[in-house]
């Protein structure tokens, strides 16, 4: 079987598609950040982080923007002891969410076993971004985490993915390693799209 590389280099990224038979194959960068867990200090923080319990309502709103809203449901469900999702609000308008993994998980893309806790679809909602929310985000999961008795947190990011970096620099993680991650992007593809 016949292997075809497409490489792709961006500033700080580089990923790679592979066409192997049918099959796509994206390899790229990612960041693998971590930080230590201490108590709150800042109190200026107003608004408020929510666990959520995903409902029919709410679904859309729980998974915007993710990899896949069924296979986040379906992780969320299978692992409810593992998996936690949150909803950031300002006010009572929900602005961003993160989903959090604790060490056992299993998720797509993620198999947690040395970390206590990695961050994931950390998202703010597109007409909410630049007003560091994220940093708040970060700050009260933190402090929910810390009252778990939890001391450590991963995140994942894509090395192009300036403005994330920033936000989780300024929340105190620490780029550890940088990781290669591949990704099945579609089976059975025709031969003439390629």
């Amino acid at each position: 079987m016949k292997i075809i590389k497409i490489t792709k280099k961006s500033e700080g990224s580089n990923f790679s598609i592979y066409v192997l038979g049918r099959c796509l194959i994206q390899v790229f960068d990612h960041y693998l950040m971590r930080v230590d867990i201490k108590p709150k200090t800042n109190t200026r923080n107003t608004n408020r982080l929510e666990r959520i319990q995903i409902t029919d309502d709410n679904i859309e709103i729980c998974c915007q923007g993710s990899f896949s809203v069924p296979r986040m449901i379906k992780t969320w469900k299978k692992q409810t002891d593992k998996t936690e999702g949150f909803l950031y609000y300002k006010q009572d308008v929900p602005v961003g969410y993160l989903w959090v993994m604790y060490k056992g998980g299993d998720e797509y893309q993620y198999r947690i076993r040395q970390a206590e806790s990695l961050g994931y679809h950390i998202c703010v909602f597109e007409p909410y971004r630049g007003n560091r929310f994220v940093d708040d985000m970060l700050e009260d999961i933190f402090e929910y985490l810390y009252k778990k008795r939890i001391d450590e947190m991963y995140v994942s990011v894509r090395t192009n993915n300036t403005a994330a970096i920033k936000a989780y620099k300024r929340a105190g993680m620490k780029i550890i390693e940088r990781k290669k991650f591949i990704r099945f992007l579609g089976f059975m593809i025709p031969y003439h799209i390629i």
